[in-house]
């Protein structure tokens, strides 16, 4: 069984190898009609001193000022996922590396004042070898994630354990759940309106970089708790 595991795993590698270059083809693909929808709306933003009528065209504006910058999110998530993993690792205590992440990102006080955080500090972990910033990215996201499965408040829960040569991380939510059959780190699959679904396939890929694992359990409707497993 671990044997048929670990070629699943070297499949779902090769197939995100290929995705990486299609995504790359993509990313040269947008940049000319992102470059033409900047110059229009320099040109119509230019014209609406002349137009007595500055409804329309300020809304025309708006609209394409949204468009551009959901492009320009895209192709910055692509760049993310195309280009080769390059680790600058450095001793790091994970849990010390949560509690940054959650006092100085405001994940909770951002608009979600009505969550309540469970996360207890362990002094004695031990350090891993990871990189920091690339890591960082890892549980920022999950936590997002975490929040907003749960407009309507919720637990955040976050948990840590070291066994053997392993340190588990586990995010965990009281939110909406994960439908069923559904695979959250399949590239470009997002159920959120505003989404790529590009956020947990690279999360997998930084996971990956580190020589790690990432799983996750959900119950649709009860929440959803995420494993991060290190190397010590």
């Amino acid at each position: 069984m671990a044997g048929h595991e670990r070629t699943r795993e070297l499949k779902d590698s090769h197939r995100l190898v290929a995705l990486g270059t299609a995504a790359a083809k993509i990313i040269h693909d947008l940049a000319n009609p992102l470059n033409a929808i900047s110059t229009s709306v320099q040109l119509i933003e230019r014209s609406l001193a002349e137009n007595s009528d500055r409804e329309a065209l300020t809304e025309l504006v708006q609209g394409l000022k949204e468009e551009n910058a959901r492009l320009q999110a895209l192709i910055e998530e692509l760049k993310q996922f195309a280009r080769p993993l390059e680790l600058k690792l450095e001793a790091v205590n994970l849990a010390e590396l949560l509690s940054e992440i959650v006092r100085e990102s405001g994940l909770i006080s951002n608009g979600f004042h009505c969550v309540e955080l469970e996360h207890s500090a362990i002094e004695d972990l031990p350090v891993v070898m990871v990189d920091r910033e690339k890591l960082s990215r890892v549980f920022l996201n999950l936590c997002k994630n975490a929040l907003e499965a749960m407009p309507d408040g919720g637990k955040l829960t976050l948990r840590y354990s070291a066994s053997g040569k392993n340190i588990a991380i586990e995010v965990e939510d009281t939110g909406c759940g994960i439908p069923d059959g559904v695979n959250v780190f399949e590239p470009f699959n997002t159920s959120k309106p505003k989404g790529w679904g590009l956020g947990l396939a690279i999360v997998k890929q930084i996971v990956f970089a580190h020589n790690g694992t990432i799983s996750y359990i959900s119950q649709p409707g009860q929440g959803t708790s995420f494993r991060v497993e290190l190397p010590s």
